[in-house]
């Protein structure tokens, strides 16, 4: 499966080699361009620039080693980098007015989230049920400071907020769970399927502006354009998308062929442990 995912980030990077979006086939009206190459979009640049990332995060999880301090400045950059990505194609604000009990629910999650990579950061050998009291305990509190100091006055309330804040915000609340989760080895691989699923939601839902891309030089070109309906994204989308998904399960291998041998080394350390505890208490016997 290491080829494969390492196919499927080549295939985001040479995506824009083909067409992004065209018209309709039975269309009956000529305009100019009748369709775009992803090389010619900005779209384009976003998907080839999120495919090198990919590819990068997918080399580094094939580490059989990973230091903590490396994963997290790895985490740091590919946050970094994501922000600059949404960025780039300078799209407008987004209106954001949520109804409270579902901004509570949202809260809470992410409240979870964060308490429980506190717990995997600094938690020591406590019992199950004093970890999981803390945590439940964290959570709430952390819910009504959040909600009270920042959902309600920002979302509640509404306010206007540029994508590359979402961004910052949400991908940077799942990297500091992925870095945080135990066991330490996995995160470089949990950096990887966090950074793939959201590389992918941006290509599912690119298509939209790519056609209206194409609407928009059409009008520059001839200073009318066809109907939206009549536009669709082609080969060159579909060839991004199929590659974040091939990246995504490249990576999923990858966490299961890693997990597997973790299991295997605690199981042999539990094993030699065991040995050796018999082996004294025969010579004490003895």
């Amino acid at each position: 499966m290491r080829g494969v995912g390492i196919a499927g980030a080549v295939a985001m990077i040479v995506s824009p080699a083909w067409e992004y979006a065209r018209m309709v086939p039975d269309y009956r009206f000529l305009v100019e361009p009748w369709s775009v190459r992803g090389y010619e979009l900005t779209q384009g640049a976003v998907i080839s620039a999120m495919g090198v990332g990919l590819l990068l995060l997918f080399l580094n999880a094939l580490r059989a080693e990973g230091r903590f301090g490396q994963t997290i400045a790895i985490a740091a950059g590919a946050w970094f980098a994501a922000i600059l990505i949404a960025q780039f194609p300078d799209p407008p604000p987004i209106d954001f007015k949520i109804s409270s009990p579902l901004a509570i629910l949202v809260t809470f999650i992410v409240s979870m989230i964060l308490v429980s990579a506190g717990l995997a950061l600094f938690g020591g050998s406590e019992p199950l049920s004093q970890r999981a009291a803390i945590r439940w305990a964290g959570g709430v509190g952390l819910t009504v400071v959040l909600f009270l100091a920042v959902v309600r006055p920002v979302f509640v309330d509404g306010s206007t907020m540029n994508l590359s804040v979402i961004v910052a915000i949400l991908l940077g609340i799942f990297l500091i769970a992925g870095v945080a989760g135990r066991p330490r080895e996995l995160a470089p691989v949990r950096v990887l399927l966090i950074c793939t699923f959201a590389a992918w939601i941006v290509v599912t839902t690119i298509g939209g502006s790519i056609r209206a891309t194409l609407l928009r030089l059409q009008v520059e070109e001839l200073g009318v354009a066809a109907g939206y309906n009549d536009t669709q994204i082609t080969s060159g989308v579909m060839l991004a998308f199929a590659g974040s998904l091939l990246v995504f399960f490249g990576g999923v291998a990858v966490w299961a062929r890693r997990r597997d041998h973790l299991d295997n080394v605690a199981r042999a350390r539990r094993q030699h442990e065991a040995a050796a505890e018999s082996a004294a208490e025969l010579e004490a016997a003895t």
